[in-house]
């Protein structure tokens, strides 16, 4: 069944459902998987500035889409293969775990320095005369465990099990 190009381009405002509408499951999924991971990495760690990828993930989506979409019309709807968002990349688990625990610790030390700079002036503030603790304070305190946690997670899987060969 030839897939329209107008239904492809609607679905595909949501990343991941226009390659899905198409039959391309896998990139489908990690493209949507993506899309929401940054919306929750940037709601959890309170930094919009992560919400910059968001742009850039629809835009690919729409445009991958569409010219899937628009071979798949021109090979006669045989299917090109559907393979990783990402196939390029190829990673050992050594590689991996090294990646993934650089990206926690640079996570973390930028979600330290948005989210605490606003508490230590506040604080300079309440020492030149306002009260001590503050709704501000309580609130941040949960942002600057989830930075520590991701700062030492990193830390543990860098420092983690020893590989073979190692």
């Amino acid at each position: 069944m030839i897939k329209s190009r107008l239904v492809t381009f609607m679905l595909s405002l949501l990343p991941g459902a226009g390659h899905m509408y198409i039959g391309y499951m896998t990139k489908g999924i990690h493209l949507m998987s993506l899309f929401f991971g940054v919306i929750a990495i940037a709601s959890i760690l309170n930094m919009g500035i992560i919400g910059l990828l968001i742009p850039i993930i629809c835009c690919y989506a729409i445009f991958d889409s569409l010219n899937l979409c628009t071979k798949l019309r021109s090979s006669g709807n045989n299917p090109i293969t559907d393979d990783y968002l990402f196939k390029n990349l190829t990673f050992d688990n050594r590689k991996l775990v090294k990646y993934i625990a650089y990206g926690a610790i640079i996570l973390g030390i930028l979600s330290l320095f948005s989210n605490m700079l606003p508490i230590f002036t506040d604080y300079l503030e309440q020492i030149l005369g306002r009260e001590i603790f503050t709704y501000e304070f309580y609130k941040n305190v949960r942002n600057f465990v989830v930075a520590i946690a991701l700062i030492i997670g990193g830390i543990v899987l860098l420092k983690g099990r020893k590989f073979k060969g190692e």
